[in-house]
């Protein structure tokens, strides 16, 4: 009779989370202008280790973003009106990325501050 009682402290236990796991993922949108986050033209957003990106390729030219101190934000080519799919990033620190099909144009470029699991806050 006692089971029912210990499986509601399991279920607690299990559901708990670590903060922000039901957060939306924050969205880059490749315009013809450069990269955009929450409609602001300079990429520069944070989240918590495990949170996830979203690029969105709204150009009529392809893209394709690369980081080389956060290989998980690496995308295959997007062709136009494409996206790439959510990307979860894990690596904590600063993770820089940019347009390896367009490597000079700074527009396409930006910074994604990964925070420890859990933290709360960031954003755009």
């Amino acid at each position: 009779m006692r089971l029912p009682y210990l499986l509601v402290p399991l279920v607690l236990i299990a559901c708990g989370g670590s903060g922000g796991g039901n957060r939306a993922p924050a969205e880059i949108d490749l315009t013809a202008s450069g990269a955009t986050a929450g409609g602001n033209p300079s990429v520069n957003i944070s989240l918590p280790s495990g949170g996830q990106v979203h690029f969105v390729n709204k150009d009529t030219r392809p893209h394709q973003i690369s980081s080389s101190n956060c290989p998980e934000l690496n995308t295959a080519q997007l062709a136009p009106s494409a996206d790439s799919g959510l990307i979860t990033v894990t690596t904590q620190g600063n993770c820089t990325f940019s347009d390896s099909l367009n490597p000079s144009n700074t527009s396409y470029a930006g910074n994604i501050t990964v925070l420890p699991p859990g933290t709360s806050g960031g954003g755009y």
